[in-house]
Order: structure tokens, then C-alpha cells, then sequence
């Protein structure tokens, strides 16, 4: 199925270019160029990297409802484990799906076929039924564990959901899109997954995880180093109350992209901050430590 197949809805996103969304944007630039400055050398790039989706996966599958500490995903990755919980699984998923990002990114299109792809991937095996992988819900979608049902408002009916999707991935690769900063454009793309609810189960990891393949498209995350998803778990309440409709058919997405471009430069400056700090110890260190807690318990 091409990004064009069947019928669409076109996407005509509502917000105002407020004084804050353009301070946190103007500031996230900033810091995003002055780390570009700096030279880095391939080992610190690789630690960034690698502590960066360590933590986006804790923090991500954590507002799914995940009980699993961050040192607990450490170890998981390093040192494997069956996957016994839900938790684990969805850690194992997301890693994975991170790890594998450049596939997605291969032709410098949002297809739907890919998004379909990417759920089918990021819910394996934590699905009530596998079929419910990579399709379209039937029904109403599932609150997960973690998202308060009450907060984002009825889902569109299930029949509008394809043309939704297909109207937003066409909004994502057009002229239009290109012309609109890559932190407005991820954020609005994690806000209508989010609204229009496409799967049955796992619309949060959907919408997550294309905000950041997002970022790293549009390259301003070209390395994929910075995590923005512990912003939205440092505070679960204020992250879904960002996320609520003011209204549900025609939303006014102006709180939630001031909210997310207020955590693409907090994610954004830490990175700096750090990179600032440690490019003193340059010549001494061969590779930045990574930003992780010990793993001195036995692996899961």
C-alpha cells in the first residue's frame, strides 16, 4: 500500500507561533549548532547514541505502564533476557525499532506502509491478539496501563482512521511540511497520532517513536543523541494534560507544541551542557561516560 493509496483527510494542523515556542525553539537551535561545533570524536558519538536510546525506551515504554527501572533496560540490553513481562517486551521492541531507524529513512519518505510496520514492530508479542499488529484498529482503541483514559477525549470512529493517517503522512512529505521547523512538524505529528488513535493498542510507542524518526529525518538529531522522552515521563500528568484536545474534531495545537518544544530544549541544552563539560577532558578521556546508573545486580 503507497502513501497515496485509497482515500485521505486532509491534514491542516491549528497553532500559533506563540513567544514561548519560539524562545524553546530558537534555544534548542542554539544548543543543537553549538554541539556541531564542537568535534566530537566517534567514541563519544557512539555513547550519546547508545545512552540516548537506552533511556528513550525506559522512558517511553514507562508511560505504557512499564514498572522497569532504568538500570534494569541497562541490563536487558547487555545482557539479554526472556522476555517474562510485558515491560520487558516492549523494551526489547522499542530498542530494536530504534536500533533499526536508518531502514525507515532509506528513500526520505513517511510512508504508510512503514507506519503500519513500525506498530506491527514496536507491539510484537505484547498484543492481546497478534493480529492486531500493524493493522488498523476495528474498535475503540485501548487505554494503555499508563494513559489515563479520560484526558484525550473520544477517538475518531474507526472507518476515519486509514484516510486520517493517510492525510497526515501526506501533509508530513509535502512542500508545505518541509517549510515548517522539524521540532514544530514532530511535534505535530506526536500530537495527531496521539488524537486520532489509529491502533488498537500501542498509539503512544507509535507517536513517540515517530516524533523522534522525525527529528532525525529533518536532521536536527542527525546523530540521534538527544532522548526526549524522559521530559514527558519526568512528568506523566502534565505530559497527557499537554496532549488534551480543546477541541476534539478541529484542535488548536498550541499548548501542546509550546509543551514540546519546551522538552526538545531542555533535551537539547543537557546534551550541550554535557558535551561543553566534557570536551575539557578531551585529550585525557578517550569516550565521555555514559550518563547510566550501575548494573552491579545480576542480569534480569
Amino acid at each position: 500500500m503507497g502513501i497515496f493509496s485509497g482515500s485521505s483527510i486532509s491534514f491542516k494542523p491549528r497553532y500559533r507561533v506563540t513567544d514561548r515556542i519560539l524562545n524553546s525553539v530558537t534555544r534548542a537551535t542554539a544548543a543543537k549548532e553549538l554541539i556541531a561545533k564542537v568535534h566530537l570524536p566517534p567514541e563519544w558519538i557512539t555513547n550519546f547514541h547508545k545512552e540516548a536510546m537506552l533511556k528513550t525506551a525506559h522512558a517511553s515504554t514507562a508511560l505504557e505502564g512499564s514498572d522497569l527501572l532504568l538500570n534494569d533496560v541497562v541490563r536487558l540490553s547487555e545482557h539479554g533476557s526472556e522476555a517474562n513481562s510485558t515491560g520487558k517486551q516492549q523494551v526489547i521492541n522499542y530498542l530494536q525499532v530504534l536500533e533499526n531507524s536508518a531502514t525507515f529513512l532509506k528513500d526520505r519518505q513517511l510512508t504508510e506502509d512503514k507506519v503500519l510496520q513500525i506498530h506491527y514492530l514496536l507491539t510484537e508479542n505484547i498484543l492481546e491478539k497478534a493480529e492486531m499488529g500493524g493493522v488498523y484498529r476495528k474498535g475503540e482503541p485501548v487505554s494503555s496501563v499508563g494513559e489515563p483514559s479520560d484526558v484525550l477525549g473520544p477517538a475518531p470512529k474507526s472507518k476515519d482512521t486509514p484516510g486520517m493517517v493517510r492525510g497526515l503522512l501526506k501533509w508530513v512529505n509535502s512542500f508545505e511540511a518541509e517549510r515548517v521547523h522539524p521540532v514544530l512538524q514532530a511535534g505535530l505529528v506526536h500530537y495527531e497520532i496521539m488524537r486520532v488513535r489509529p491502533f488498537a493498542a500501542g498509539n503512544g510507542l507509535v507517536a513517540r517513536y515517530l516524533a523522534t524518526l522525525l527529528l532525525n529525518w529533518r536532521n536536527f538529531d542527525a546523530k540521534r543523541i538527544f532522548c526526549l522522552d524522559d521530559y514527558y515521563n519526568s512528568d506523566k500528568g502534565a505530559y497527557f494534560e499537554a496532549l488534551k484536545p480543546s477541541d476534539v474534531k478541529h484542535p488548536d495545537m498550541t499548548n501542546w507544541i509550546e509543551y514540546y518544544s519546551d522538552g526538545v530544549a531542555q533535551a537539547v541544552v543537557q546534551v550541550k551542557d554535557r558535551v561543553l563539560a566534557l570536551s575539557g577532558e578531551l585529550h585525557p578521556r578517550s569516550e565521555p561516560p555514559l550518563d547510566l546508573p550501575p548494573t552491579t545486580k545480576s542480569p534480569l
